[in-house]
């Protein structure tokens, strides 16, 4: 459980992080933003809820995280 309470800490805290910072941006920035961020939402979409997660395949669980590392990484390249 106490793997589960820190993922989730740091999940939420690059939502948190990733929305602040893409709020400063440019404008010229904006529509590549909402462009990733579709993108984003529909992998994660299929990750969370059209793929089953065991310990057995552990493929989408990382696959989720490593969008998660792109999009913090394209908010934090674009500061």
């Amino acid at each position: 459980m106490t793997r589960f309470w820190m993922d989730q800490v740091a999940a939420w805290s690059v939502v948190i992080f990733s929305i602040y910072y893409a709020s400063q941006l440019s404008r010229d920035y904006l529509i590549p933003l909402f462009a990733l961020l579709f993108i984003a939402a529909i992998l994660s979409y299929y990750l969370c809820f059209m793929c089953t997660w065991d310990k057995e395949n552990p493929v989408p669980h990382a696959a989720f995280h490593g969008i998660a590392c792109l999009g913090i990484h394209c908010v934090i390249a674009g500061i």
